[in-house]
């Protein structure tokens, strides 16, 4: 649903995300009405709730991209960029899916690299209530509001939510500071659309355990049409690893529905690669879960925030198919990392913490 596959593939492989389960599970979806020509649209249940049956493809870019101005009539210009990597994410009716009774309330889900997020699409809100991921049930004691209704140019809310992994003693808690800052045209290699609305999101997290505590500070940027029930653009910033606080670009991505006419979509491997580490946070050992085309030039590797390498995979010592691999971090010092997957589909990665 809009931005909740996104959370869950974006920012967090076992907790939301926000950046491929509001990085990357609905990877998704907001649809506005413009109200007149040349006018900001709004945001509404009826324009941007998720649809049933609905598929999209996540294009993944290079991270060399800027998220342009704010204010009133914006032009924006991403028509230049580079696609690295793509997801397929599709939208089901909750009681279609196998693990739909373990979230109450929930009437929708979103599919993504074999994960589902499931939410509450209603009159006032869209609220993402947990997801499900290799075998773990991650369900939110605390719903997260992805987008409350109506919501246009100059709107904003704060929410918080939170879910607890007891068998961890594991306690996460997200504030959401959203704002429609921005209103215009956006122009990306699927086309041009007028009648685009931008929501800027600041989100702070901690997480706290018997090994401590921790907290970071994302934002993100996320342009959206009317009719659209989907993200149309969208660009995560990160301040990890910053010794200032600045915020970096960590992930950006475009959006298009299965059956346009594009030639985004029908020129790229509908099976591309995709990537899960689990569990996150992780003490002694990291399970990779992904699949490859071939292994021609691939590689998976361990790095630091700053892009140092901690451990790396050479393709040699991988397979044609789906790899299931069990890496020792016990020796790792605590922090956040990156594992990132190289291969002839593109590139994937996703983000773990190491406590101990």
């Amino acid at each position: 649903m809009f931005g909740l596959a996104q959370k869950l593939n974006h920012r967090n492989s076992i907790k939301p995300i926000s950046s491929k389960m509001k990085t990357t599970l609905f990877s998704v979806i907001l649809a506005a009405t413009a109200v007149t020509a040349n006018a900001q649209s709004i945001l509404t249940a009826a324009n941007m709730n998720p649809v049933h049956g609905d598929v999209f493809y996540g294009h993944s870019i290079d991270t060399n991209v800027s998220k342009g101005a704010s204010g009133a009539n914006v032009t924006w210009n991403f028509s230049a960029v580079t696609q690295t990597s793509l997801d397929t994410i599709s939208f089901l009716a909750c009681d279609s899916t196998p693990y739909c009774s373990s979230f109450s309330g929930s009437n929708i889900a979103a599919l993504t690299n074999g994960a589902y997020v499931y939410a509450n699409a209603g009159s006032t809100k869209l609220s993402m209530n947990g997801y499900y991921s290799m075998g773990t049930a991650m369900v939110f004691s605390n719903p997260q509001d992805i987008m409350r209704y109506p919501f246009t140019y100059n709107s904003s809310y704060v929410d918080t939510s939170g879910y607890v992994l007891s068998s961890f003693g594991f306690v996460h808690t997200q504030i959401d500071s959203m704002v429609c800052d921005a209103y215009g045209t956006i122009q990306l290699p699927s086309g041009t659309d007028t009648g685009v609305i931008r929501v800027h999101v600041i989100t702070h997290t901690t997480d706290s355990s018997s090994f401590g505590q921790s907290s970071s500070r994302t934002e993100s940027y996320s342009w959206y049409k009317p009719g659209f029930h989907n993200l149309l653009f969208t660009i995560n910033y990160d301040t990890s690893g910053s010794t200032s606080g600045t915020p970096y670009v960590s992930e950006a991505a475009y959006y298009t529905k299965k059956g346009g006419t594009t030639t985004a979509v029908s020129n790229v491997n509908s099976t591309a690669t995709f990537l899960q580490a689990y569990p996150n946070p992780a003490t002694d050992a990291l399970h990779l879960k992904f699949e490859l085309q071939n292994t021609s030039g691939a590689l998976l590797t361990l790095t630091d925030v700053l892009g140092k390498t901690v451990a790396s995979i050479s393709g040699s010592d991988l397979k044609a198919g789906i790899n299931d691999i069990t890496y020792s971090v016990a020796d790792i010092a605590p922090g956040l990392y990156i594992v990132r997957l190289q291969s002839s589909a593109g590139t994937v990665s996703q983000k773990v913490t190491i406590t101990k």
